[in-house]
């Protein structure tokens, strides 16, 4: 998944270009941006950028965040203003328990997490 950094029509007709056999090509209604389509990428099917695509994508994967925070996390991705990815940090009451456990009870996977967890 890309996204351009502007929404000139310019932009949007240099980008299959740059990057042959896309396939699917996401944008808002803009009817400049529909000839430019037209024009590079006629054989790319056509989306939207609302953030319902994406959603209904990744939620087929097992995504279970709303709608919203897609649309949000794509015009930060637009505005270049996203934050890092987080890492899957324990629950508190994870660790704790991983921490209350014999270590030797602990499987390869909770060591290795435990160990991870900084330390305040």
């Amino acid at each position: 998944m890309d996204v351009l950094p502007d929404r000139t029509s310019e932009t949007l007709a240099a980008w299959p270009t740059e990057h042959p056999g896309a396939e699917i090509i996401c944008r808002d209604r803009a009817t400049a941006y529909t000839k430019a389509v037209e024009e590079a990428a006629p054989l790319a099917a056509e989306g939207q950028v609302s953030g319902t695509r994406p959603f209904l994508e990744i939620q087929a994967h097992g995504y279970r965040g709303s709608r919203q925070v897609v649309r949000k996390h794509l015009a930060a991705l637009r505005a270049g203003t996203t934050q890092p990815v987080r890492a899957d940090i324990p629950s508190p009451r994870k660790i704790a328990s991983w921490i209350m456990r014999p270590r030797e009870t602990l499987t390869e996977s909770q060591d290795e997490r435990l160990l991870q967890v900084p330390l305040a």
